[in-house]
């Protein structure tokens, strides 16, 4: 089967099975307060979480980092069907495209989203490219987890989550952090990861 064809069968197959699930948002005021103080913002999270979130923000808006690989060709095909923006970059190829991409749609109002330990890891680290666009553009990082209570990891790299059909699912968004003009980019990293960590923590005991 070709990868478009497959990605044709996945946009047509996902919903249903994520749209099974039966949803929980915690600490979602918080991305709510900065829309109403039109504050911009990007969203982060950790490469794992990426199918089992594809289900909750399918009308946030989003505009999705996405590799130049294969792979990520087939996921931006996907992506695109399921009404998310994309662009094309990573921290391996195509960085400062991806960025200047990412930049563009937050301007028009869409909310960049990075899966910060992509596209290769190691699993929960933090590349620089969510906190990177946030200190030159002056918004704010919103940390976002998520799990569920009946779910299967794969044997990648990432340990991606795939739940169950009908499961329990939870979103959690973490604290905001932001980034001045002149902040280190180490300590911004460090910060979003403890954050995400934090976030990914509740995520996984609130849904059991």
């Amino acid at each position: 089967m070709s990868r478009r064809w497959l990605a044709l069968l996945l946009a047509a197959l996902v919903p249903v099975w994520l749209g099974s699930l039966r949803w929980r948002r915690l600490g979602r005021r918080r991305v709510e307060d900065l829309r109403s103080r039109g504050e911009g913002f990007v969203y982060a999270l950790w490469h794992g979480d990426q199918v089992l979130l594809l289900g909750s923000h399918g009308d946030d808006g989003c505009s999705v980092l996405v590799s130049q690989s294969a792979d990520g060709s087939l996921l931006a095909g996907v992506l695109q069907r399921l009404g998310y923006g994309v662009v094309r970059g990573s921290t391996s190829r195509g960085a400062v495209a991806g960025l200047l991409g990412l930049r563009r749609e937050l301007r028009r109002g869409a909310i960049p989203t990075f899966a910060v330990d992509g596209p290769r890891g190691p699993a929960g680290s933090v590349a620089g490219g969510a906190v990177a666009l946030a200190r030159a553009a002056g918004v704010w990082v919103v940390p976002v987890a998520s799990d569920a209570a009946s779910a299967f990891r794969t044997k990648s790299w990432d340990r991606t989550k795939l739940p169950l059909p009908l499961s329990r699912a939870v979103v959690v968004y973490g604290r905001p952090l932001r980034v001045p003009a002149g902040a280190d980019l180490d300590d911004a990293r460090a910060l979003l990861a403890a954050r995400l960590r934090s976030a990914a923590a509740r995520a996984a005991r609130v849904s059991r």
